[in-house]
């Protein structure tokens, strides 16, 4: 028997020591998987000395990666900082160990030998050195391997290698790790219910989502509303990186204070510390019942091929209810009660990130009563350097009252409007953006209302 052959990869896990002790955490959640990572640990250091420090996220961008001690630090002298994320797998060990012996058992037989090579179906063993048979098993049969013993440059779990020199020997020095990660984000998920046809009550609450294997117990957590600017570099290649020097259930914590001004950005500093597990989704409540009026109307949009008339709503930011901040980016979901008091889903949207005094628009759903069609009617050059086009949007209100539906038209270079009429009497469009009309069509209880439009463009 080979002298490899009893060391089980298995016991190697007893050189791997324990995560150090975090004095605090502090995490900077970004709406869009961002986090900025901050802990402070004890570490004792000793001459000249290389740290390994475990319990760093694998999703880590390794550049960002910054090692500060808090105290000592003119006689603390960093010589590098080595990312370490080459985790282990059975790929992995079977590349760093071929042409050597191995043994392993495959449908209850149990085989040894020199792996010459691999790929996804076998295994290609030399049984005997003095012999050049090769041996082909099938993976697919394997039940278990031992290897030779576990290499150096893999490993379980992602960490920063910090080698040091010091001046004297120094004991529970506190240092500050900090870097960015994806894997952990949070949005905002809005609650409206609908009461009548012009007031909504919204309700809000943040959602933190960690998909990381590793927790952050009792963090000191902000959720940052904006987009900073990033770069598109990767996180990085396989086998470590050398730095440059100077996502299990869900449960509600307490609400968050005020947002602090932050340059262009917004911060939501929570009031108590969180303790996120690795895989957890937390829920957080941000307000409650903000009763506030809405425009509810009927949209047709631009060139639609369809028939389909969507069901929209407009609510202003005023101050006085939302205060000076933006509303956080986040999904909506629209409620209304029935006769009986009962809930009922009626549509879901999102709400992109709103100033104050902004205007919020949603889509509802579709319109059952109500549909439109678009026909263009004419087209024609009145002169060499303008041409003109004639659309008609038919509108059928299967309502017993009245309907206005706002008609999307896009516009683009010098146009002129020349006629927009319904059954004969001239409608003012409304611009609420550049380059985009919107026409009022009225249209009587069950009945049928067309607008002409008639549009000139120069060149």
């Amino acid at each position: 028997m080979h002298p490899y052959f009893l060391t089980p990869l298995l016991a190697t896990l007893v050189a791997f020591s324990p995560t150090p002790d975090r004095e605090s955490v502090s995490l900077d959640i970004y709406n869009r998987d961002l986090a900025m990572v901050r802990e402070v640990r004890l570490l004792s250091l000793h001459g000249v000395a290389a740290c390994e420090l475990p319990g760093i996220s694998e999703g880590i961008f390794g550049h960002t990666a910054n090692i500060k001690p808090l105290k000592y630090s003119d006689k603390i002298k960093t010589l590098s900082l080595t990312y370490k994320y080459d985790l282990i797998s059975q790929e992995k060990l079977l590349q760093r160990y071929l042409f050597q012996w191995f043994s392993f058992t495959a449908d209850e037989a149990t085989y040894q030998g020199r792996l010459l090579a691999f790929d996804d179906d076998h295994f290609f063993l030399q049984p005997d050195t003095l012999d050049n048979r090769i041996h082909v098993v099938e993976r697919n049969k394997l039940d278990e391997m031992f290897y030779p013993g576990f290499p150096g440059d893999l490993y379980f779990r992602p960490l920063l290698k910090w080698e040091i020199e010091t001046s004297k020997d120094l004991d529970n020095v506190p240092v500050e790790i900090s870097y960015l990660t994806t894997g952990i984000t949070w949005m905002c998920d809005y609650r409206g219910e609908m009461i009548g046809e012009d007031s909504l009550l919204l309700s809000a609450g943040f959602t933190i989502s960690n998909d990381l294997q590793i927790p952050f117990p009792n963090a000191k957590v902000s959720l940052v509303v904006g987009k900073p600017h990033r770069s598109s570099d990767p996180e990085g290649t396989s086998g470590g990186d050398e730095v440059s020097l100077p996502g299990k259930g869900s449960r509600t914590v307490p609400t968050a204070i005020s947002p602090e001004k932050v340059g262009e950005l917004y911060r939501y500093q929570l009031e108590k510390h969180v303790h996120l597990d690795g895989l957890q989704t937390i829920q957080i409540p941000f307000f409650n019942d903000k009763r506030i009026k809405i425009e509810k109307r009927y949209f047709f949009p631009h060139l639609l091929e369809d028939q389909t008339v969507a069901t929209q709503m407009r609510f202003d930011l005023a101050s006085a209810i939302f205060g000076e901040t933006p509303l956080p980016e986040g999904d909506i979901g629209l409620f209304r009660r029935d006769k009986e008091g009962s809930l009922l889903f009626v549509g879901q949207d999102f709400i992109p990130i709103t100033p104050s005094g902004g205007s919020v628009y949603l889509t509802i759903g579709q319109a059952t009563d109500v549909t439109a069609r678009r026909v263009r009617v004419a087209q024609n050059r009145p002169t060499r350097d303008t041409s003109e086009e004639t659309w008609q949007i038919e509108v059928v209100n299967g309502k017993r009252e009245a309907v206005t539906v706002w008609a999307e038209q896009r516009v683009f270079g010098i146009y002129t409007l020349v006629k927009a009429e319904v059954d004969g009497k001239s409608v003012a469009p409304k611009q609420e953006e550049t380059g985009r009309l919107l026409l009022p069509i009225l249209a009587p209880p069950l009945s049928i209302a067309i607008l002409t439009l008639t549009l000139s463009y120069g060149f």
